[in-house]
């Protein structure tokens, strides 16, 4: 994978491109992607900071500016992601402004136009139904065939969710730093 991903990010080609999509679909575990030679070996698995390090605006100039969509399909731990719950809220913590730091100064932030889907929460697994394959790639797949043409890919991301409300797993948006609305028009 991680010579595949180089490869790729090398591409003088990304010129030519509004966006691209990266597809991990293997096994996991919170930060890591196991490849098909990797029988999860920490040491030689995929972390996903290699990912976004691979294809930021420092090391790959050709798709500065311009979504960068990381999906993976993937379990993140090996808890199962359903409980039982109350009907008691908390408040949320009150943070105020002045007590946050900044991290870094930059001209450009080097994460810039990212939006990474995971199959699932950190910690817990993704199921896959042996037939049909991945319940989260389905349910990408039906709603980009559905509502591509006029809704915003986050929008898409938004349906997929509410779709798993009830189900054995929740798919989640995770370091997003998209600032713009990102749609795909597939020839209407």
């Amino acid at each position: 994978m991680r010579s595949t991903m180089k490869s790729f990010a090398a591409h003088t080609d990304h010129s030519q491109s509004d966006s691209t999509f990266l597809v991990f679909m293997s096994h996991g575990e919170k930060n890591i992607i196991y490849g098909t030679d990797v029988k999860k070996d920490v040491t030689r698995g995929l972390h996903v900071d290699e990912i976004f390090n691979m294809f930021n605006n420092k090391n790959c100039p050709g798709l500065r500016d311009k979504p960068k969509m990381i999906l993976i399909q993937a379990c993140r731990g090996n808890e199962r992601s359903r409980v039982l719950v109350s009907d008691g809220a908390q408040q949320p913590a009150n943070i105020k402004q002045e007590d946050l730091e900044a991290d870094a100064v930059w001209l450009m932030h080097k994460e810039s136009d990212f939006i990474c889907f995971y199959s699932t929460t950190p910690d817990t697994v993704s199921y896959r139904d042996p037939a049909k394959g991945s319940l989260f790639i389905q349910s990408l797949i039906d709603f980009m065939k559905k509502d591509a043409h006029n809704s915003s890919i986050e929008d898409i991301f938004r349906k997929v969710r509410y779709s798993f409300r009830n189900d054995i797993q929740m798919p989640t948006l995770d370091r997003t730093t998209s600032l713009k609305k990102f749609f795909l028009f597939p020839g209407y």
